[in-house]
């Protein structure tokens, strides 16, 4: 269970916005194919945030949050188009959960 609160998350969401965002970024770093543009993903090309570079990111959840989101609760098949876009489907996951959670 969630040591957290969805009010203290929400009062807190663009802090952990920047935490997951920069820890995404390292996670890409080095990474081949990775293009941090976001606006430079053209048709029919691979999203540049492929699915098992997100995954990565239920580690960190876990640890700040104490929440398990399951990879099919966040991540969309394929990949992301960006950092911000995987970062803000995390986000919502994670609203979600704790929406749930304080509602048991």
């Amino acid at each position: 269970m969630a040591t957290i609160t969805l009010e203290d998350f929400l009062a807190r969401v663009d802090e952990w916005r920047e935490i997951f965002l920069k820890e995404l970024d390292e996670i890409l770093e080095g990474e081949e194919g990775f293009e941090a543009d976001e606006d430079d993903t053209l048709w029919g090309q691979v999203p540049p945030v492929n699915s098992k570079a997100v995954v990565q990111l239920n580690p960190v959840v876990e640890e700040h949050l104490e929440i398990k989101l399951k990879p099919e609760q966040w991540i969309k098949p394929g990949g992301f188009n960006s950092i911000g876009e995987a970062v803000e489907a995390m986000l919502e996951a994670i609203k979600a959960e704790l929406n749930v959670s304080a509602g048991e």
